[in-house]
């Protein structure tokens, strides 16, 4: 009766696991919202950073989840064995999205410090165009809202649009904003497991000037892109409704 007690317990771990995995660390913030301008959300520069640290929050998940709800099936508890898969799949997600699990990766698949170099400035490069390519795209849907700014406290200074008409318009734009700010976090975020791994690599022996190189024109396209948020931002804050 014990065993039976605690493979259910223990099945309702993997299914709190599989359920994480398939729902929970799939939500990246990506999500699409009527309020932001699809230019943004639709190609490439969408899923920045969300299928490499999708799949590493998978397997985090999975096997935190597992660990978990063991350490609470054997308490016979199924609330414990529950808990314990959330709590364990959280964490687990969280610690391999991280510079170690990055490190630990390369390593095994290159045991040459240099060939690992290299392929770490690769990815690195690679995040940079995907900072260019969503760069690029909110030039121009940033470049529409300052017109669309413009245009809005022109009409309400001369009272010539309606409360309702203003209030669709700004929230189209504050759409935006916020969407491009949720991007420059996971951005930044990214830029800081690339510095980690650096320091690290830095402090095995390999030579990381190129590295360190690439990852300082990875933060200069940020603050790019930070720059043209903030400006937009900035001109939309002066405008109130009353």
């Amino acid at each position: 009766m014990y065993l039976i007690k605690n493979s259910k317990t223990i099945l309702s771990a993997l299914a709190l696991s599989a359920s994480i995995v398939l729902t929970g660390c799939q939500n990246d913030g990506l999500g699409s919202s009527s309020n932001v301008d699809s230019r943004l959300t639709q190609g490439q520069q969408a899923k920045f950073f969300s299928e490499s640290g999708r799949s590493s929050c998978g397997m985090g998940a999975l096997g935190g989840a597992l660990l978990g709800g063991l350490i609470g099936a054997l308490s016979g508890d199924s609330e414990d064995a529950v808990a314990g898969a959330a709590i364990g799949a959280v964490a687990g997600c969280g610690v391999l999205m991280g510079a170690n699990y990055y490190l630990e990766d390369q390593r095994a698949k290159y045991s040459n410090k240099e060939q690992r170099i290299n392929a770490t400035i690769n990815d690195v490069k690679n995040d940079t165009a995907q900072v260019q390519a969503v760069t690029n795209s909110a030039k121009i849907v940033l470049a529409q809202n300052k017109q669309t700014l413009n245009n809005l406290q022109k009409q309400l200074n001369n009272n010539t649009i309606q409360r309702t008409q203003a209030k669709q318009q700004l929230a189209q734009v504050d759409g935006n904003i916020k969407y491009l700010y949720d991007k420059l976090s996971k951005m930044k975020q990214k830029e800081t497991v690339w510095r980690d791994v650096a320091k690290q690599e830095r402090q095995s022996g390999a030579n990381v000037q190129k590295l360190n190189a690439q990852i300082a024109q990875l933060n200069k396209q940020i603050n790019l892109l930070e720059n043209q948020v903030r400006e937009v931002s900035k001109q939309r804050t002066a405008i109130r409704l009353g």
